[in-house]
């Protein structure tokens, strides 16, 4: 038997409770891991709400860093297509017309082989602009960062108006489900 104090009175009562080991420890709550945000082009940051503690659901807008030099060079890119396909319609009719006369004695081999190592050589620079242009495409979806977990925001190392770069990431997102307890024991307390 002990005496426990009630804690609405003044006066102490006896009880048969069981005495309990009461141990008090800080412990550190971490998140289960980090994701560092990124912007994969260099550009001014047009978009950055998000503060420090802000909760982010995956695949929402992080940020959003201008992107108009690279719609320009896609615009220019279309215009250049556009002029290659009017080129190889034109050497396509011209090859053609080289291979009829060849047939009929008019032309020579030589010609007709220049003319199709023309249309060849523009066909292939046709190829090559259009992957460019999907490659520049893929660039310019870089411009919206997405989250892509769950968490929570921090360490944020960019604002409105300043120019992001790959090198530097916008900051961090803590994965907070699950969550990490970081418990510092001393060592003779474990077995409690």
């Amino acid at each position: 038997q002990m005496w426990i104090r009630d804690r609405s009175r003044s006066w102490f009562r006896r009880s048969k409770r069981p005495i309990s080991t009461v141990l008090n420890y800080n412990a550190d709550l971490m998140a289960s891991s980090k994701v560092r945000l990124i912007a994969l082009m260099t550009d001014t940051i047009l978009s950055f709400p998000w503060r420090e503690g802000d909760e982010i659901a995956k695949g929402q807008v992080v940020a959003v860093v201008k992107k108009e030099a690279l719609s320009h060079g896609l615009a220019q890119l279309d215009a250049q297509a556009v002029a290659l396909d009017v080129q190889i319609a034109n050497l396509k009719s011209e090859l053609e017309r080289a291979r009829d006369l060849l047939a009929k004695g008019v032309a020579t081999q030589q010609a007709v082989d220049q003319l199709n190592a023309q249309y060849s050589a523009t066909v292939a620079q046709k190829d090559a602009l259009v992957a460019g242009r999907r490659q520049l495409a893929v660039s310019a979806g870089h411009a919206v960062v997405k989250a892509p977990v769950d968490g929570v925001r921090s360490g944020k190392m960019y604002e409105e108006g300043y120019i992001a770069s790959p090198q530097m990431p916008l900051g961090t997102l803590l994965v907070t489900d699950p969550i990490k307890i970081e418990l510092k024991l001393v060592e003779k307390d474990i077995s409690r």
